[in-house]
């Protein structure tokens, strides 16, 4: 146990403002924890885009080849290369 110690909790804003007003005693050591931004879910473009529009995409932007367009649009959509193929070449709906 320290003579000074003492825990408190604050946004930044407010821990800047409380030792700016000296409401906390400025002695020995400083320890500051700063949590991390929350994780956001963010929306992917193409999850509004049909499987076929997607793979079309980057066979039109970026010159790929079907095989390679289907391969990229498989790992970002977190889906099988198999699956992807069927789809875009209408063996599956």
């Amino acid at each position: 146990t320290k003579k000074f110690e003492q825990v408190v909790m604050f946004e930044v804003s407010q821990l800047l403002e409380a030792i700016e007003n000296q409401e906390i005693p400025q002695k020995g050591e400083f320890v500051i924890l700063i949590e991390g931004a929350k994780a956001q879910e963010t929306k992917q473009w193409f999850e509004d885009v049909t499987i076929i529009d997607h793979v079309n995409h980057y066979i039109e932007t970026q010159n790929l080849k079907p095989k390679k367009a289907i391969k990229v649009v498989a790992e970002e959509r977190q889906m099988k290369t198999s699956e992807i193929y069927d789809i875009y070449h209408n063996i599956k709906s």
